[in-house]
C-alpha cells in the first residue's frame, strides 16, 4: 500500500501546476476550434484543433509569431500543392518528383533564414505535400482543398491568440533588456581595470561571463521584436550595442599591450590615466541613470583627445554612438529610425545544403516505393516523411528528438484506432464525439504538464488527430484508421532513418560549421583583391560569434569566447595589413613581408603556425622600418601601433590554433558531403 501511495504521489509531483491550467486552456481552445470548424462545414477540422496546439507558445511573442508563420506558410504551401496537382496533372510519378524539390528548395531555405522565420518556410513546404498528396483520395476539387487547409489553420490560429493572448506572458527577454544599460557601465568597467591592471585571470572570466550574457539575450531578440516595428527598431540598437561592446572588448585587450610597451610615453600616460577615469566616470553616471549627453560625455572627452590610429578610440566611438542611440530612447520613451547600423546574420550554408539534400534523397526513396507498390494509404507514408524531414531540419539534435516524435505519434495513432473500433460505433451526435475527443485531448493536455510525458504529448495530439479525421457525421472506418496508422509509422520511420543515415548532423557539426565560417571569413578576406568592408566584417563576425556562445553550455563557453575574440584579433589584423598594402608609404621590404601574412593567413585553418611565423615576421618587417625612421612612441611611429597589432593577433592564433584548425576539419567533412552529393 505504501508503494502505491508513493507512485502516486510521485506522479502528482511531476505536474507543473501553473502548466497544466495553461495546457488544459489550449485542449479547451482546441475543442472549440473543433466546434467552430464543424459549424463552418470544413471538411477536416482536426487541423483547426492541430493548429491551435501547434501555435501555443509559453511567451506571447511566440504566440504571436508562430501564429503568424503558420497562417503564412500555409496559405504559400496550399497554393503551391494545388500548382503541384495542375502541372504535374495527379501522376503519382511526376508528383514525387516535384514535392521532392520543392521539400528541398524549402528545406534549404529555413536553414538559411532566422528560427522564426524558418517555421514559415517549413510550414509552406509540408502544407505542399498535405494538399497534394491527399488530393489523390479527395472527392472534391484540388482548389476546395487547399482552401479548406487554409481555413481550419487561420480558424485554430485565431482561436489558438483569443485564448491564449492575453493570458500567455511576456517575453522575458523583453524584461531582461531593462539590463543592457547594468551591463554596458560592467564592461566599461572591466574595461578600466583591465587598462590599469592587465588582463588577470579574473577580469577574462569576468569578460566571458559578459560575453555569455549577450549570447543569451541576443538569442531571444527577434521573438520579443516581433509584431511591433517599435520593439524591432529598440532590438537593432540592442544588437548594435552589444557589437560595440565586442569591438571595444576586442581593442582593449590589444591597446592595453600597446600601452605597456610605450609606458615610457608621456603623453600616453597621460591619456591612459585619463581613459582610466573617464570609463568609470561613464560607469558611474549609467548606474546613477543620468541623462544620455551628461552620461557620455566623459566617453566623447575620450574619444576627443585620444591618440592617432588606435583602435580603442575608435571602439569608443562606435560604442558612444550606439549608447546615444539606445538611452535617447529610454529616456524619451520613442525610437528613432536609424539605418547606420546593419545586421548580417549568421548563414549556415552547410547545414542548408545538408537538409535540403537529405529531405529530397528520402521523400524520392520513399515515393518511390509508393510509386512502385500503389499502396493505397502510400501518400500517407509519403506524407509522414515530408512532414518530418522539413520541422526538425533546423534541429540541434533531430536524430535524438524523433525518438521522442515516434512514441508520442504511435501513441497518437495508436489511440485513434482504437478509438475508431472502441467508442465510434457507439456515438450517435456530434455533442458526443465532441466531449469523447475532449476527453482524449485532456488526457494529452495534462502529458504536457507532466515532467515525464511532455517530450510526447504533442505528438500523441497531433497523431490522434490526424489519423482519426474528428468530424460529424463521421467517415473514420477502421481500416482507414489502422491504414493510415501503418502509413504514418513508416513515414516518420523513414524521417528518423533519414536524419540518422543521410547526411547526420549534431551539435558537434553544427559547432564545427560555425568555426568553418567564422575562420573561413578571415581566409576570404585575405584571398580576396577588394577589401570588405569593415562594418559588414565586423557585424556578421560579431553575430556569429555571439550565437557559436549561445550553442554552448556553460562549461564550453569560457573557451569558445576566448576563441572568437581570438578570431576578432586575427581578422583586424588581416584587414589592417591589406590596407598597409594599398598605402603608398609602405617600405618595400615591409610590403613583402606583408604579402607573405596575407597569403599566410588565407590558409590559415590548414597551417596556424605558418601564420603566427608570417604576422610576426611582418611585425618585426614593421619595426625594423619605424627603427629606421627614429621613431619612439605611438605619436612618432605610426606603424608602431600596426606591430603591436600584428604581434598580439600572432600571440591570440598561437594560443587558439586548435580552434582555427578545427575549421579545416569541417572543410573536409563539408567536401565529403559534396562529394556524396554529386556521386
Amino acid at each position: 500500500m505504501t508503494f502505491v501511495s508513493n507512485a502516486v504521489r510521485g506522479v502528482i509531483d511531476g505536474f507543473d501546476r501553473q502548466r497544466v491550467r495553461a495546457t488544459l486552456r489550449t485542449a479547451l481552445a482546441a475543442l472549440v476550434a473543433l466546434v467552430l470548424a464543424n459549424a463552418l462545414g470544413i471538411d477536416s477540422p482536426g487541423w483547426a484543433a492541430m493548429t491551435v496546439f501547434l501555435v501555443s507558445q509559453p511567451t506571447r511573442g511566440l504566440l504571436k509569431a508562430r501564429s503568424f508563420y503558420r497562417v503564412a506558410g500555409t496559405v504559400v504551401g496550399a497554393l503551391v500543392g494545388a500548382g503541384l496537382i495542375v502541372v504535374t496533372g495527379g501522376s503519382p510519378s511526376w508528383l514525387v518528383l516535384s514535392l521532392a524539390a520543392w521539400l528541398g528548395l524549402c528545406c534549404w531555405a529555413g536553414n538559411l533564414a532566422r528560427p522564426l522565420q524558418a517555421y514559415g518556410y517549413m510550414l509552406s513546404g509540408y502544407t505542399a505535400g498535405i494538399v497534394a498528396l491527399l488530393s489523390l483520395s479527395h472527392h472534391g476539387s484540388v482548389a476546395h482543398l487547399a482552401f479548406d487547409r487554409v481555413e481550419g489553420v487561420l480558424l485554430g490560429a485565431l482561436v489558438a491568440v483569443l485564448a491564449n493572448g492575453l493570458l500567455t506572458p511576456r517575453s522575458g527577454t523583453l524584461a531582461r533588456l531593462d539590463s543592457v544599460p547594468l551591463l554596458v557601465s560592467q564592461t566599461l568597467g572591466w574595461a578600466a581595470r583591465v587598462i590599469a591592471d592587465g588582463p588577470t585571470p579574473a577580469l577574462i572570466a569576468e569578460e566571458q561571463a559578459r560575453v555569455r550574457q549577450m549570447a543569451d539575450i541576443e538569442f531571444g531578440l527577434d521573438e520579443a521584436a516581433f509584431g511591433s516595428l517599435r520593439k524591432r527598431r529598440r532590438m537593432v540598437q540592442v544588437r548594435r550595442v552589444f557589437s560595440a561592446l565586442l569591438a571595444l572588448a576586442t581593442a582593449t585587450r590589444t591597446v592595453v599591450g600597446h600601452l605597456d610597451r610605450l609606458e615610457s610615453d608621456a603623453a600616453l600616460r597621460t591619456w591612459r590615466d585619463d581613459l582610466d577615469h573617464g570609463l568609470r566616470a561613464v560607469q558611474a553616471a549609467l548606474d546613477a541613470g543620468q541623462a544620455a549627453s551628461a552620461a557620455l560625455a566623459p566617453l566623447r572627452q575620450l574619444v576627443a583627445t585620444a591618440p592617432a590610429n588606435s583602435r580603442l578610440a575608435v571602439a569608443l566611438a562606435e560604442l558612444e554612438t550606439a549608447l546615444d542611440a539606445m538611452l535617447h530612447d529610454v529616456s524619451a520613451g520613442a525610437v528613432r529610425n536609424d539605418d547606420s547600423f546593419t545586421l548580417h546574420p549568421h548563414r549556415d550554408w552547410v547545414g542548408a545544403r545538408q537538409a535540403a539534400f537529405r529531405t529530397v534523397l528520402a521523400v524520392l526513396l520513399v515515393g518511390g516505393v509508393w510509386v512502385a507498390t500503389g499502396w493505397h494509404y502510400g501518400p500517407y507514408m509519403v506524407l509522414g516523411t515530408a512532414v518530418f524531414l522539413p520541422l526538425f531540419s533546423t534541429m540541434e539534435t533531430p536524430s535524438a528528438l524523433m525518438r521522442n516524435v515516434a512514441l508520442g505519434s504511435i501513441a497518437g495513432v495508436s489511440m485513434a484506432v482504437l478509438f475508431t473500433w472502441l467508442v465510434l460505433p457507439y456515438v450517435h451526435s456530434e455533442i458526443a464525439l465532441l466531449a469523447a475527443v475532449g476527453a482524449v485531448l485532456a488526457i494529452g493536455a495534462l502529458a504536457l504538464a507532466h515532467r515525464t510525458t511532455v517530450p510526447y504529448a504533442l505528438d500523441y495530439c497531433m497523431g490522434f488527430l490526424l489519423v482519426l479525421h474528428p468530424s460529424w457525421p463521421v467517415h473514420t472506418t477502421l481500416d482507414d484508421s489502422i491504414g493510415g496508422a501503418q502509413a504514418m509509422a513508416l513515414g516518420l520511420t523513414a524521417a528518423w532513418l533519414a536524419f540518422r543515415y543521410i547526411a547526420p548532423v549534431d551539435p558537434a557539426q553544427r559547432l564545427r560549421a560555425l568555426v568553418r565560417h567564422i575562420v573561413g571569413d578571415i581566409e576570404s578576406m585575405a584571398r580576396s583583391r577588394t577589401r570588405l568592408p569593415e562594418w559588414k566584417w565586423r557585424a556578421r563576425m560579431h553575430h556569429r560569434i555571439l550565437r557559436l556562445v549561445a550553442r554552448t553550455n556553460d562549461a564550453q563557453s569560457s573557451q569558445v569566447v576566448g576563441d572568437g575574440m581570438a578570431a576578432l584579433q586575427v581578422g583586424h589584423a588581416v584587414l589592417r595589413l591589406q590596407s598597409l598594402l594599398r598605402a603608398d608609404d609602405t617600405p618595400f621590404d615591409v610590403r613583402t613581408s606583408i604579402r607573405g601574412a596575407i597569403h599566410a593567413m588565407a590558409r590559415v585553418s590548414h597551417h596556424p603556425n605558418n601564420a603566427v611565423a608570417a604576422l610576426q615576421e611582418a611585425a618585426r618587417q614593421i619595426v625594423m622600418a619605424a627603427t629606421a625612421s627614429n621613431g619612439t612612441s605611438l605619436h612618432d611611429v605610426p606603424r608602431g601601433h600596426d606591430a603591436d597589432l600584428l604581434r598580439d593577433a600572432a600571440a591570440s592564433l598561437m594560443a587558439h590554433r586548435t580552434f582555427f584548425a578545427l575549421a579545416a576539419r569541417a572543410k573536409r567533412e563539408d567536401a565529403q558531403l559534396g562529394d556524396r552529393v554529386r556521386a
